[in-house]
């Protein structure tokens, strides 16, 4: 049912299964409703021929004189101009949702349809203000944004709402704005085929906004210029100077852009660059870097990247050729000599920016992305292994790493670990209660190259199956404490600050709390120990 209010010049909808009496009657409620309560009560109503009994009872119920339209003669009546209005706005956003967005969700996008459109049309009361606005305010789009209808998402799950090793997004649907909550939307899982207010998520767009490209702005450039020199008589000696800057500008850019793109026919001479520091193609000689592994000229495949050392300075490599590709013919062009930098005081080594060791590293190392986690990159077979596959191809690497955890969590482990945090023990299968939940055993895979064990391997418990009574976490500080915290040293003069990390700590050595059993293969069990 759509509905046209003439004072604010709004357009309302209200979808309906079927066009019966009970169904109209219930669509019009909840339109006149929604008027009611943004103070725009409607006096009069007027309406077609198809108005039923039910309906014009309930008009005179509420004290609203309703006028019905000529028989035959649709055209007087306004909600006619609106009904099309509105179907065309519903088809363009319609046409803009993804390509498997399910078409049976189509009610749930009216809100957010009616919206819009009621934001684009300007009121009768005052023509300064939206028929939006009129009605429920003026929209705060930080408050409360709008995207466009139907894309693609990737809804993050709550910790609540999701078991532990769960994945931390669902696929949905964005719907519209949650009007009622602060920057949330209206989002469709498809997991659940429900609807759910979310504050994040990660929008995969279907089409992507066109822009003008620069040799498109150059000829409109061009255009208005030579508009403008239509219509002046007088040309100054500044102008004729900014007019010969321009065309020098042009020339040097379709140089660049010839010498960079690859032409449409072969050129029958080779293309040579002077070894000059003021070469149009070079960036300025500040911001340039050296490239730190010197490249082939019969392999243009770049060599990976070594980071140095904390106490060593990595040395640029003068007169480097470097190799522009997608060319017809290699084009070399050597920079000018570079100063040896010193490196900056506060350059950090972070775990995000590290680069393995060539020291210590092995064919493995990780690769931290948001969508895999638990596993090691094998640079030869080119994939993430767990821990399942690296023990068949690196058993001398990864069986003693988890030997080494299975010392840490029990009595230590030969003669380079002596004791250990008694945090697990090996039982029989009787001795297991029959009150108590086995659960599985998780394990984890890390590359560390900055540790004293860069490969390191974790044994975790499957904490999804098991049910605790008591806590199984650390307190936490909260954010505005750090906050202040922070804020306090920072303003301090002469103020320092030191913190500690505590190694191997574990929550389970309580002797007064119930323990929890978990079940392991036998074949990811050190052979030294099950000797030990």
């Amino acid at each position: 049912m759509v509905a046209y209010r003439f004072n604010s010049n709004s357009i309302l909808v209200e979808p309906i299964p079927s066009r019966s009496q009970t169904h109209l009657m219930k669509a019009f409620q909840n339109i006149f409703e929604k008027l009611n309560e943004a103070g725009h009560k409607p006096q009069m109503v007027r309406l077609d021929n198809e108005a039923t009994q039910v309906l014009k009872a309930y008009f005179e119920k509420e004290n609203l004189s309703y006028q019905l339209v000529p028989p035959n003669n649709h055209r007087r009546n306004y909600e006619e101009k609106a009904i099309g209005t509105f179907k065309d706005h519903f088809i363009s956003g319609l046409c803009s949702l993804g390509p498997q967005f399910p078409l049976h969700l189509w009610c749930r996008l009216l809100p957010h349809a009616q919206d819009t459109l009621n934001l684009l049309r300007p009121s009768h009361i005052d023509p300064q203000k939206s028929a939006f606005e009129i009605l429920r305010g003026k929209l705060h789009y930080n408050k409360t944004p709008i995207l466009p209808p139907g894309m693609r998402i990737l809804i993050h799950g709550k910790p609540h709402q999701r078991s532990s090793w769960a994945p931390r997004g669902l696929d949905g649907w964005y719907l519209g704005p949650s009007k009622k909550h602060y920057q949330c939307h209206r989002v469709f899982c498809s997991k659940t085929n429900s609807e759910r207010i979310t504050d994040t998520m990660a929008i995969f767009h279907k089409h992507n906004t066109p822009t003008v490209s620069i040799q498109e702005a150059a000829v409109i450039a061009t255009e208005n210029l030579k508009e403008i020199m239509k219509k002046t008589t007088n040309i100054g000696e500044a102008q004729l100077q900014a007019l010969q800057d321009l065309a020098k500008n042009f020339q040097a850019t379709s140089k660049i852009s010839d010498t960079r793109s690859a032409p449409l026919l072969p050129q029958h001479q080779p293309i040579t660059m002077p070894n000059r520091p003021n070469s149009s193609i070079l960036p300025p000689t500040d911001n340039v870097q050296a490239p730190r592994v010197q490249q082939s000229h019969q392999n243009p495949v770049s060599q990976p990247r070594v980071q140095p050392r904390r106490n060593q300075v990595a040395q640029p490599i003068i007169n480097a050729p470097i190799i522009l590709p997608n060319t017809p013919q290699q084009i070399t062009v050597h920079p000018p000599p570079f100063q040896n930098q010193q490196p900056h005081q506060h350059s950090y080594n972070l775990r995000k920016h590290r680069r393995p060791n060539p020291q210590n590293a092995n064919p493995c190392l990780q690769i931290a992305t948001p969508y895999e986690c638990n596993a090691v990159y094998d640079t030869d077979a080119g994939k993430m292994l767990e821990f399942r596959h690296l023990v068949k191809k690196y058993p001398e690497i990864w069986i003693p790493s988890m030997a080494n955890e299975f010392g840490r969590l029990m009595q230590g482990v030969g003669d380079r670990m002596k004791s250990g945090s008694n945090t697990m023990k090996f039982v029989a299968h009787n001795a297991i209660p029959k009150n108590k939940t086995v659960t599985y055993a998780c394990i984890v895979c890390d590359y560390r190259p900055l540790k004293s064990e860069p490969n390191r391997t974790r044994l975790t418990v499957g904490g999804d199956r098991l049910t605790c009574s008591h806590a199984t976490s650390t307190d936490a500080a909260d954010l505005i404490l750090i906050k202040l915290f922070f804020n306090s040293v920072l303003s301090t003069p002469q103020a320092r600050f030191i913190t500690t990390d505590i190694k191997d700590f574990f929550l389970a050595n309580n002797p007064s709390l119930s323990p929890e059993f978990m079940r392991i293969r036998i074949e990811f069990v050190p052979p030294e120990i099950i000797t030990q």
